[in-house]
């Protein structure tokens, strides 16, 4: 992409920025590489405030600052503030503390059922959508017996755009407790279930409740960190900044208070990359990857690939610039992901495509 062009967009992107969403420009796969071709925010985006036509068009003005499009971004582009993400954690905690449960519901559902305000394991968010998969792992590892979604007003509400990743990240959690063989379940509920007398207050304690907890208080009860991974520092000399998302430590911190996966099978959830004969050792992979899950170290005169599970996204931009078709994402296993290890997947000699071509002729 020209300078000019990166400039152009990269202020467009950063004008998003405000009390929810933060924006980290020199993350976005479209601005490292032509060929990444996301829509990720773009798709679930409920006010159409971001657009790729294939010029990214973003109107802050159109903004509502749910969270959406942090949740959607593979790579940590757009991530949710810190004060917004505590806030809202303090709060889930507060609700299975007190509810023993967790029901999440938005502004709309609330309005047409003001009632609901006074259960205890009732959790308000902007919309569905901006609900990220961790912190419905933070609900189980906090000790939720359920967590339910409440859907009915979805399909008819002006940010219906968000519910499909509303769904998707009920199905990645549920299939991160099937996979740590845990009992509980998400569900897409389209009415409220019963509350128990316990989960309800009473007289104006539920009024008292709205106010939320003491965030550090709260957090600090659950031992969870505040602070958040420092800013890395990138030379020009290394390349394209890398950096983990902060949501996706926290997918990993979460998963890992839920103890130890029940078993060893491999699970679309979890990313490996499989390296065929046709890699030429260019490094191209790991020079563009967002969070240096790939990583190329020169050995001698030979180049070996490294890969971190645990750094994995699945962005998927690995497989979609290999100019070779030499890389492919499949499933892998959660071991790989909790042991946060890299590890060599391809080691060999720097080829040109002409020493390909030269190889498979036999010469």
């Amino acid at each position: 992409m020209p300078l000019p062009v990166f400039e152009e967009h990269a202020e467009a992107l950063a004008r998003l920025e405000g009390s929810t969403v933060r924006v980290r420009p020199s993350q976005c796969l479209n601005l490292r590489h032509q060929r990444a071709g996301c829509r990720a925010c773009a798709d679930a985006c409920p006010t159409g405030a971001l657009r790729w036509s294939p010029k990214l068009r973003a109107e802050p003005y159109d903004c509502s600052q749910c969270g959406v499009c942090g949740v959607a971004c593979p790579s940590g582009a757009l991530e949710v503030q810190a004060t917004a993400w505590q806030e809202r954690l303090a709060r889930i905690s507060q609700a299975v503390r007190e509810g023993g449960a967790l029901l999440l519901a938005c502004p709309v559902h609330l309005r047409g059922d003001r009632s609901l305000r006074r259960r205890a394991d009732l959790v308000e968010v902007p919309c569905l959508g901006a609900v990220a998969p961790w912190e419905l792992v933070a609900a189980i590892a906090f000790g939720a017996r359920e967590v339910w979604l409440l859907v009915s007003r979805c399909q008819r509400c002006s940010y219906r755009a968000a519910y499909p990743l509303a769904a998707q990240t009920v199905a990645r959690v549920n299939g991160a407790l099937e996979a740590w063989g845990r009992a509980e379940r998400v569900t897409l509920q389209t009415e409220p279930p019963p509350t128990p007398a316990s989960a309800s207050r009473r007289g104006l304690a539920w009024l008292w409740a709205s106010r939320g907890p003491n965030v550090q208080e709260e957090l600090a009860r659950r031992g969870v960190t505040l602070e958040e991974a420092p800013e890395p520092a990138s030379p020009e000399s290394q390349g394209l900044p890398q950096r983990v998302p902060d949501g996706h430590r926290r997918w990993i911190s979460f998963l890992e208070g839920l103890g130890r996966p029940a078993g060893r099978g491999r699970h679309a959830l979890f990313p490996d990359v499989i390296v065929s004969e046709r890699c030429t050792g260019c490094g191209m992979c790991a020079y563009f990857c967002p969070t240096g899950a790939l990583q190329a170290c020169r050995e001698a005169e030979e180049v070996a690939l490294l890969f971190n599970a645990q750094a994995c996204t699945t962005c998927g931009l690995c497989a979609r610039l290999c100019y070779q078709d030499a890389l492919r994402l499949e499933a892998g296993t959660p071991e790989q992901v909790l042991d946060g290890q890299p590890r060599a997947i391809w080691r060999g000699r720097p080829r040109t495509p002409q020493d390909l071509l030269r190889a498979s002729a036999g010469l």
